[in-house]
């Protein structure tokens, strides 16, 4: 059987096999078959070759040009965009934007009014909420159909009906669950009475429409958040720097200030409000009402309740306040053994407008309660009159106004030389002298102090033109007055 065909290795006998066998048979034929009966010629070297020839190309038929394989994975490529494209055609391109949208509230009362949401079926859209001011404003609660759009991965496939859910900070995840889409969405943020509208859709038949995917909402409304803090609840303070200011109130003399006296407060900010006489002795509060809930004295803030709650003073002259809300609040104080009240008004300060009283000093006409225990040297001090000065003694009712460096109507400056920080004014035939020192020489009719004794006032009527003074470390220089 030496002349029957041979299969390639493959094992599937076909054309280019055929071929095969046929080459293969004629350059191995017996010599004893040959011999025997030649039935026909050996082929030529050239038929060989023709053959061989023919069985290479059929071979290489067998497999895929370059130029195919690329032809068909570009097929399959547009199939798989023809099916994930969300469109008319696969020439859809979606332009994604981020845009603010700025809301102003009319009053309460009157809506918002209604805001366009463009979405697409393959982009998810974020909608964030912020007050005017660019804090964020956390959001309450939301209602919107399920059967139309995912609102925070709730909604679509499985859900009916209207859905209302918790709301996620200040920021809204939004998806329609179809190509074409037309419904509204429902907004209630933390402290607001009325929501905001949203009229959502979705489809388009242009090629490249124009789509939300980042929505920033800045709303300005007259609801207002939590005194001094944002809308998540922190404190807000940091434009905060409180100051010390000195003020006069006169509760039975009104003919110069008929108004009530108002105190800056902010948030996280104690202010001690403290009383004196003309002498800047201390002078004991009996009694103080104010309004639980808008102020706090002397404690924590409480619940807003109607009515005024009564504290006594008991025997402290300064007492501290702590406001509780962004209201305005009067604090009635009463002091001991002096007619009439003094009537006080807390107002919020504004940032970038003003800052909050920290200490506030009030001197009172009249004579404090309480006794000085007088010492040898106050009471053989030059200009002292024994000691008069103290006391029970009010001797010159306009010291207080030179001392706080408020000269009264009139007063004329005076030209001072040979002082570090020396004021001088010259009043009703006086001159007054203010600044950080002692007198030596002449001796002066009246003086008065600070509460801490860094700051003097002297009178001299009639005027001086040299005084020998004392700085507060002991060195002695000279003032000249013009």
């Amino acid at each position: 059987m030496g002349n029957s065909p041979r299969v390639l290795p493959s094992g599937k006998p076909g054309a280019v096999q055929t071929v095969a066998a046929l080459i293969l048979a004629t350059t191995s034929a017996v010599p004893a078959t040959a011999q025997q009966q030649q039935q026909m010629p050996p082929p030529s070297p050239e038929e060989i070759e023709t053959l061989r020839k023919e069985l290479s190309d059929r071979q290489a038929a067998e497999f895929s040009s370059p130029e195919e394989i690329e032809a068909v994975r570009r097929r399959q490529l547009e199939q798989d965009r023809a099916e994930a494209v969300t469109g008319y055609s696969n020439t859809t391109m979606r332009r994604p934007v981020s845009r603010t949208i700025d809301l102003i509230g009319d009053g309460k009362g009157t809506p918002y009014r209604p805001q366009g949401l463009t979405l697409w079926a393959d982009i998810v859209t974020s909608v964030s909420f912020f007050d005017h001011q660019g804090e964020a404003w956390p959001i309450d609660n939301f209602g919107y159909d399920m059967n139309r759009i995912s609102v925070n991965n709730e909604g679509c496939e499985g859900n009916e009906g209207l859905a209302k859910f918790e709301g996620q900070g200040n920021v809204l995840t939004v998806m329609p669950c179809k190509f074409w889409t037309a419904t509204t969405l429902q907004v209630l943020l933390e402290g607001e009475t009325r929501p905001l509208t949203f009229d959502v859709r979705s489809g388009s038949e242009e090629a490249e429409p124009l789509v939300d995917a980042a929505v920033a909402v800045k709303l300005q409304s007259d609801v207002s958040s939590p005194y001094g803090k944002t809308r998540v609840g922190e404190l807000e303070n940091s434009w905060v720097n409180p100051s010390a200011r000195a003020i006069r109130i006169d509760p039975i003399d009104t003919r110069q200030d008929k108004s009530v006296t108002p105190i800056l407060v902010a948030p996280g900010v104690t202010t001690d409000v403290s009383f004196m006489d003309g002498s800047n002795q201390s002078w004991p509060i009996e009694e103080i009402v104010f309004p639980p809930g808008v102020v706090a004295i002397n404690g924590p803030c409480e619940d807003q309740t109607a009515g005024l709650k009564r504290l006594a003073g008991k025997d402290s002259s300064t007492f501290y306040m702590t406001s509780c809300s962004d209201h305005r609040a009067t604090i009635g104080v009463r002091l001991k053994g002096r007619a009439g009240a003094l009537s006080l008004m807390t107002v919020p300060a504004q940032p970038r407008v003003n800052q909050p009283d920290g200490t506030i000093s009030v001197t009172v006409p009249g004579v404090s309660p309480v006794q000085v225990a007088h010492t040898v040297a106050s009471a053989s001090a030059p200009g002292r009159a024994g000691g008069s000065a103290y006391g029970a003694f009010n001797h010159d009712r306009y010291l207080d106004d030179f001392l706080m460096g408020t000269p009264p109507q009139g007063a004329r400056r005076a030209h001072i030389f040979g002082g570090n920080g020396v004021e001088g004014w010259f009043f009703d035939g006086a001159l007054y002298l203010r600044g950080s020192f002692e007198v030596v020489n002449p001796a002066f009719d009246a003086n008065g102090s600070s509460s801490d004794g860094t700051f003097k006032v002297y009178k001299y009527g009639p005027p001086v033109s040299r005084i020998l003074a004392m700085d507060l470390r002991g060195r002695e220089f000279t003032l000249n007055i013009e």
